[in-house]
This record gives C-alpha cells, structure tokens and sequence, in this order.
C-alpha cells in the first residue's frame, strides 16, 4: 500500500466527503489520514510575495478521481495569467500538490484543507521564478 508522511497537524477531513478509491496519507504518528473528495467550486483570493497585490480566484472547479484531480481556474488581476487555465494534481489526506498553467508560465501549488477552506502557496517556474505567494479559498 502507498502511503505519504505529511505533518497534517489536528484538522479533520471536516464536512468535506472522503474520495472513493483514494489512497490515505499517514501523519507524522503514523496514523491514516482519510483524503478528502476537493471536487466541486472554489472561490477565494491570491497574494503575492513579489509586488504588493492581490486578486480574485474567481473559480476553481475541480474533478477528483481517487487522488488525482484536474479542473480549470479563473484569475482576476494577475498578469501572468491569461483566461481560464487548466490545474492538475493529487490529494493525500488533507495535503493538495497541483500544478498550474498560466499561459505564459507554469507555477506549482500546494495547500491544506480544513473543511471546506484551502490555504495555500503557489511559485512560478522560469521564466517567473521570484513570483511567488499564498491563497486561500472556500466552497460556496
């Protein structure tokens, strides 16, 4: 059985449901962590690190099939990135690990999930390598 140690602290898989098929995480106590089904709409915010601004993650809508996902973001005020864009990745427990083409860059982004809140980091490859900074969504 594949298993992954992350540290996933004291949050619970809360009101989310558990993905079907999914593989469990393993805390650092060595206890099965549930993944978390993330399918469905986010919304929420950006923040970079680099310059002083923010934006809107205007829609996340995602498709989990056991621990992988694909889906397509919207974005308000990034210049990095341009339309909706397509996101993939994979869940283990409460831990996302995605991948994000902007157009004109590929950034990677990682979050926990405690209910129906993400919060998260995102960093941009070359040819953006310094644009980096953290999110947060919800499920409406």
């Amino acid at each position: 059985m594949l298993a992954l140690l992350w540290g996933c602290g004291s949050s619970e898989p809360g009101d989310l449901p558990l993905a079907t098929g999914a593989v469990p995480a393993v805390d650092g106590a060595g206890n099965e962590v549930p993944t978390v089904d993330i399918s469905g709409r986010w919304q929420g915010k950006w923040y970079s690190n680099k310059t002083p601004s923010t934006g809107l993650l205007a829609n996340l809508i995602i498709s989990q099939n056991g621990n992988d996902f694909i889906g397509n973001l919207e974005v308000v005020g990034a210049f990095l990135i341009v339309g909706t864009r397509p996101v993939d990745g994979s869940v283990f427990g409460l831990k996302v690990d995605g991948e994000f083409d902007s157009g004109v860059a590929t950034a990677d982004w990682f979050a926990d999930v405690d209910g129906r809140t993400m919060n998260g980091t995102y960093q941009f490859r070359f040819p953006f390598p310094d644009e980096f900074g953290t999110f947060n969504m919800t499920q409406p």
